[in-house]
């Protein structure tokens, strides 16, 4: 496992990154395809390991999951985002359909979060995750963070970024998966 995952998601990297911080991912990236897989399954079903399909880059998989959320860092660090105030974010601005989408399943975490734990069901919160992977790249498609049409919508548009990253990372700990900040 650990060695495609190397060749798929990190040995681009050689050179780039230091060799502890792809070791470290690679490590993460295998937890995280194992535990992904598992948990999301209904729990009345079998578990059968399909590695070409546990370690896709798209689709409903841990390393897709953590791609989305790596994307958010990536994005935040090209904007610089350290030094913003996101209570100065004018949220109304945010009126695009793919970003009134990400907007409404952000809403929607904490109710999904209750009833996978009344129904004993982590493949609920994989799911919603996948769903918001999925809505907040094509918002991401739609909406330039980078080169929005002004100032305000773009601390909106940051805003959203961090927001969906936050939830992300959030679910995917519930799930024992420990995200990277770079993949």
């Amino acid at each position: 496992l650990l060695s495609k995952i190397n060749a798929e998601f990190l040995d681009k990297y050689k050179g780039e990154w230091p060799d502890a911080e792809r070791e470290r991912a690679a490590h993460l990236i295998a937890l995280g395809t194992m535990r992904y897989g598992m948990l999301n399954l209904d729990n009345n079903s079998n578990v059968v390991f399909d590695m070409e399909a546990w370690t896709s880059k798209t689709g409903n998989t841990g390393p897709y999951m953590m791609y989305a959320y790596a994307r958010t860092r990536s994005i935040l660090r090209e904007l610089g985002t350290e030094s913003l105030d996101l209570r100065d974010a004018k949220w109304e601005l945010l009126t695009h359909e793919t970003e009134v989408d990400v907007l409404r399943m952000i809403n929607e975490y904490h109710s999904l979060l209750e009833a996978a734990c009344q129904r004993y069901s982590p493949h609920m919160v994989c799911s919603y995750v996948y769903e918001l992977a999925k809505k907040f790249s094509r918002m991401y498609q739609n909406c330039s963070v980078l080169h929005a049409e002004s100032k305000d919508l773009q601390l909106a548009r940051t805003g959203l970024v961090t927001a969906t990253g936050l939830v992300i990372k959030h679910a995917l700990s519930l799930l024992g998966i420990e995200t990277i900040e770079r993949m």
